[in-house]
């Protein structure tokens, strides 16, 4: 029997409180009325980047799992996340799987993970799911705020 990860808790008490995210560096602007997710990925994976400081670069993707309406990214640390995964992007991924190899992730440094860098087809939801599993110890931590009432659209 494996033993168990530490827990997320336990990652998040580790990391520096009281830091400050920095801006974006590699944000472009959208096409107009075309959304720009890129950017809001590059911002996401910025601030964990920073947040978590010199840690980031022990932590490792340990697991992937790709289905037909999710992926979910578990990480080193123990902590998880995952992210839709549109039939499309399944449909079109299975004809390319077939004609490549198909890339391993199990090991990849989280790190890369965040900042795209993740080849294959299904690269942006992984990233997604990857960011997601991320930010699970801040959410534990109380240092994200999620609100909770109301339209957020507005």
């Amino acid at each position: 029997m494996s033993k168990p990860a530490r827990s997320c808790t336990a990652a998040a008490e580790i990391l520096e409180k009281g830091a400050h995210a920095p801006a974006c560096r590699n944000a472009a602007p959208a096409a107009e009325n075309e959304p720009d997710s890129g950017a809001i990925l590059d911002e996401a994976a910025a601030t964990l980047q920073h947040l978590y400081g010199r840690r980031f670069d022990t932590l490792s993707v340990a697991r992937v799992v790709v289905g037909v309406f999710f992926t979910g990214v578990k990480l080193s640390n123990g902590c998880g996340g995952v992210a839709y995964t549109p039939p499309e992007t399944v449909m079109s991924a299975g004809r390319r799987i077939l004609k490549g190899r198909t890339p391993f992730i199990r090991g990849m440094p989280a790190e890369a993970a965040a900042l795209g860098e993740i080849p294959g087809p299904f690269a942006g939801v992984i990233r997604l799911a990857a960011l997601n599993a991320l930010s699970v110890p801040f959410f534990e931590s109380s240092r994200y705020c999620c609100a909770t009432s109301g339209d957020l659209s507005g």
